[in-house]
């Protein structure tokens, strides 16, 4: 626990210097993350849209981000994009 004056000395700097923490670092130190892939084969599909929406909405609602990629109906870049959500540890 940090005390009150430490706290917004702190605070203060980060607001000065602009900070941003690092989404990446803190899912590493958590060991998990708050993202949810979505692969879907046709973003021209106004089905996809609608899908995507409704998950953006909910992810949202519960402080998840949404990583979405479009294949284009290939089966080569399903696997890839299969390799990038296990790469990048998606919750779901």
């Amino acid at each position: 626990m940090v005390r009150g004056p430490t706290r917004n000395r702190v605070l203060t700097a980060f607001e000065q210097s602009n900070y941003h923490p690092n989404i990446n670092a803190r899912a590493l130190s958590a060991r998990h993350n708050r993202v949810i892939g979505l692969i879907v084969s046709s973003l021209a599909n106004p089905y996809f849209i609608d899908v995507y929406r409704a998950l953006e909405e909910t992810a949202d609602g519960k402080e998840y981000e949404v990583l979405v990629a479009d294949t284009d109906y290939s089966a080569e870049r399903l696997a890839h994009q299969v390799c990038v959500m296990l790469g990048r540890r998606v919750s779901g």
